[in-house]
C-alpha cells in the first residue's frame, strides 16, 4: 500500500515553511538597516519604507547635509539612514523663463528645532514624485514629476531639454488637430 500526502498535510507544510521565510526575511530586511546607496537609486529605496498605500515618503538631507531622516506622512519616522553623503550635491528647479536656478529649500523643523535643508525628494501617494535636476559627481539625474524612470545624462544642456520632453502632450497628427 503506497503512503502519500493528504491535502490538509501539504497546505500545512507550505503555511509553515511561509511563515518561517517571512519571519527570516523581515530581520534581515528590517528599515533600520537599510541603506541608501545612491541618487539613482533613491526612489526605490525610499519606497521600501512605505507602510501603507497612500503614505507620502520624504527623504531630507539637513543640517549641512551631514543628518538625514525619512518623514512619512510628514512625521520624523527614521532618522540617520545609512546615506553615503554625496560631495558637490547641486539640485536644479527652472525658473519662469526655463533657465535653471539652484534649488532653495525652506528649514525644517524636527524635534522642535530648525535646521537648513540641502535636499529633499517625496514620494506622493499616487506615486508621482518630486521634479528637478540633481548634479552630483559631473553626472545630471533627471527626476521628472510622474511615472518616468530617471535619466542620467551628462551636460546641464541634456538635462534641461531631457527635463522638458512633452511626450504626454498630443502630437502632430492626433485627433486634436482636427477640432
Amino acid at each position: 500500500m503506497k503512503h502519500s500526502f493528504t491535502l490538509i498535510e501539504l497546505i500545512l507544510v507550505v503555511l509553515i515553511m511561509g511563515l518561517i521565510y517571512s519571519l527570516a526575511i523581515g530581520r534581515f530586511y528590517s528599515k533600520e538597516n537599510l541603506k541608501i546607496d545612491n541618487i539613482a537609486n533613491l526612489k526605490e529605496s525610499l519606497l521600501l519604507f512605505k507602510e501603507k498605500e497612500d503614505d507620502k515618503i520624504t527623504f531630507v538631507l539637513y543640517d549641512n547635509c551631514n543628518k538625514n531622516a525619512v518623514l512619512i506622512n510628514d512625521a520624523l519616522t527614521y532618522e540617520n539612514i545609512d546615506f553615503d553623503i554625496f560631495d558637490e550635491l547641486v539640485i536644479y528647479d527652472l525658473d519662469t523663463y526655463l533657465n535653471p536656478k539652484i534649488k532653495d529649500y525652506p528649514n525644517i523643523l524636527l524635534k522642535g528645532k530648525s535646521y537648513d535643508v540641502c535636499f529633499k525628494f517625496t514620494i506622493y501617494p499616487n506615486g508621482s514624485n518630486d521634479s528637478y535636476i540633481v548634479k552630483n559627481d559631473s553626472k545630471y539625474y533627471v527626476f521628472k514629476p510622474y511615472f518616468e524612470e530617471l535619466k542620467i545624462v551628462k551636460t546641464l544642456d541634456k538635462a534641461i531639454e531631457t527635463f522638458l520632453e512633452k511626450d504626454l502632450l498630443p502630437g502632430p497628427g492626433t485627433y486634436y488637430e482636427n477640432e
